[in-house]
């Protein structure tokens, strides 16, 4: 069995990361499993690069295969040049790294500036890298953002996911639910109700992973 790395400190977002390579003859590992204190930088100006980054260096850093996301939050009814648009400086946003509580009292007040509630998107990208020379992306389309956007609100709830403070501002008005209060099931079936898109568009995601990954095991 392959030894793959989940590139990733974000204990909420590797558990993603299982559920989308469950079955497959790999081992997958965080830093964490590796004892790796380092963490890589993330420099440039989109997800995708981002993503490439980092792939980069955790390869650098252990030797292994490396998976990757990077994700940049845009307030989709907000002008793309305001102030308040965090892009990919999503826990940067303050002008230091923010820990989880910092973002959440950060984005609860940028929330609150807008009367207290924001239709959000986050625009992501994935890299699956072998070595430096041999690696593969995949995307969000900008024009589909509007289409998956979420509410997010100034209050959050009391549930918390390390690595996702967002989760707890984020509402689904159908459910009366915050996303930090659903299960993977019910996250999955907001996307869907928002967008019928977004389920075809996450299938051909983990499709994709799969079939990168299974091919370079051959």
């Amino acid at each position: 069995m392959r030894k793959i790395l989940i590139g990733t400190n974000n204990p909420s977002k590797f558990k993603v990361f299982l559920d989308y390579l469950a079955g497959l003859d790999v081992c997958c590992v965080s830093p964490t499993d590796l004892k790796l204190k380092d963490i890589p930088a993330e420099t440039e100006r989109t997800a995708v690069e981002n993503a490439l980054q980092k792939a980069k260096a955790w390869h650098r850093l252990t030797g292994l295969p490396v998976i990757t996301e990077d994700s940049g939050l845009v307030f989709v009814d907000l002008p793309k040049d305001h102030p308040d648009q965090p892009g990919v400086m999503v826990r940067r946003a303050s002008g230091h790294v923010m820990n989880d509580m910092e973002m959440l009292e950060w984005y609860s007040r940028v929330i609150h500036r807008h009367g207290g509630q924001l239709r959000a998107a986050w625009e992501d990208a994935w890299c699956i890298l072998i070595n430096e020379e041999t690696y593969f992306l995949h995307t969000d389309q900008p024009e589909t953002l509007a289409k998956h956007a979420k509410l997010m609100v100034d209050t959050p709830c009391d549930t918390r996911l390390p690595g996702w403070p967002l989760d707890s501002l984020t509402f689904d008005p159908a459910t009366g639910k915050y996303k930090a209060e659903m299960r993977l099931d019910e996250m999955h079936a907001m996307t869907d109700a928002i967008s019928s898109e977004a389920r075809q568009e996450r299938l051909q995601l983990v499709q994709w992973m799969r079939k990168t990954i299974m091919d370079m095991l051959q």
